[in-house]
This record gives structure tokens, sequence and C-alpha cells, in this order.
């Protein structure tokens, strides 16, 4: 059985998958995990027509900070990892696509949501 916090994460990422479907994404795939990487969501952004790695912070208060922050020069390192094998493995790509890391911070209150979606961020570590 999934811990609390399990469980709020999870919460977190269903509402964020919503979120992103709302605006028109795609989602492929959840928690892909492969070479020391994870990625949270994976889905195909429409309007940019190219990949989204989206990182999901769930948070009942800013005390641990945005997701954004979360993205750490090793956090892309091993989402860059993930994602290669997940292009190559799974997809069955020839190549390496175009694709952006994105960060969504998830704040529940009182059984509210408050959403925050940053893209391409990490940027300069790729």
């Amino acid at each position: 059985m999934p811990s609390p916090n399990q469980q709020l994460g999870l919460e977190g990422q269903r509402v964020a998958q919503y979120f992103l479907e709302k605006k028109g994404y795609q989602v492929l795939t959840q928690n892909y995990a492969a070479q020391g990487g994870e990625i949270d969501l994976i889905a195909w952004d429409v309007t940019q027509n190219c990949f989204a790695l989206v990182e999901v912070k769930t948070r009942r208060s800013l005390d641990f900070g945005y997701a954004e922050e979360s993205i750490t020069r090793n956090k892309v390192r091993f989402m860059n990892r993930a994602a290669a094998r997940y292009f190559f493995k799974e997809l069955k790509l020839p190549a390496l696509p175009d694709y952006e890391i994105h960060a969504i911070t998830v704040f529940k209150k009182e059984g509210s949501y408050k959403i925050s979606h940053f893209k391409n961020v990490g940027i300069e570590w790729q």
C-alpha cells in the first residue's frame, strides 16, 4: 500500500496528466524508468510538434520548493538517458527527436489544486 506521500504524488500526477490533456498534449506514457533515469510523464506537444518530458512535483506547501527547482544537472542527465532509451527502444525511432523538459508543480490545498507549468526547464544543462 502506498504511503501518504506516494498517494499524494500519484494524485498530483493524475492532475498533471489531465491538465496537459486539456491543453492538447497527448500523454504517451507514465513513470518511464530506464538506465538510472525516470520520467513522470512523456507527452506529445501538438502545438510545438515535439515531445515533452515532464517532471511532476506535488506539494501541500512550498516548503520544499517548486518543481522547476528540482531540475538539476543530474536530473536532466538521467532524464536524457531515459528519453534516449524510450525513443530508440520503445518507439523504435532512428534518431533522437526534438524534445523539451517540462516541470509541473501541483499544489494541493483543501481539495483544490493550483498548477504551475514550466516549459523547457534545465535547458542550460542540455
